[in-house]
């Protein structure tokens, strides 16, 4: 049960911190362990250039994020997701994964999201992020744009099922522990 600590915060239940500490393990594991064994784009100055363009783009569009009127939880919609996906498939997915939540975290600090939070949202990008690029690189002609043939269409679509479903399943298992409710 989440109950309200000293100061007005909230005490989260242990085994939300131990949840957390396995995703974050497994998340830097495979960043790190497989990541480097993965696609990555050849560096020029133009993708330099849409790199800072897309970190940009995610921070201005998360800092114009949507608060949803839930009286219990402070819910923000924003298409920052959206341009995570794009930073996977672009820049392939260590390098995006890293674009991303680099990016991501510049609004989490200058929003000053409590560090649980911050945590499972660096990991939420993180891992969304890595495992759709790299489900689109392991598939795609990477010869082509992501619109370039039929079949690389498709796999932009299973890619972002890919993303999508870890979103969801990720944050429907921190939430249900922050909770203390099932995530079904």
């Amino acid at each position: 049960m989440v109950k309200r600590g000293d100061g007005g915060k909230v005490a989260h239940p242990v085994r939300l911190y131990i949840l957390v500490a396995v995703l974050v393990t497994a998340t830097i594991g495979l960043l790190a362990g497989i990541g480097p064994n993965l696609w990555t784009p050849e560096w020029s100055w133009q993708l330099a250039v849409a790199a800072l363009l897309l970190a940009v783009a995610v921070v201005l569009s998360d800092l114009a994020g949507i608060d949803l009127p839930i009286s219990r939880l402070r819910i923000v919609i924003s298409v920052s997701s959206a341009l995570w996906f794009a930073a996977g498939i672009t820049f392939g997915p260590l390098v995006g994964s890293l674009l991303a939540t680099a990016s991501a975290l510049i609004e989490e600090i200058v929003d000053r999201r409590e560090l649980i939070k911050l945590v499972v949202n660096m990991v939420n990008c993180a891992l969304a992020t890595f495992l759709a690029g790299w489900v689109y690189f392991a598939l795609a002609d990477t010869d082509l744009s992501p619109i370039g043939s039929l079949y690389n269409f498709s796999v932009t679509l299973v890619a972002a099922l890919v993303f999508s479903v870890t979103q969801s399943l990720l944050l429907s298992a921190v939430l249900s522990q922050a909770g203390g409710t099932s995530p079904w």
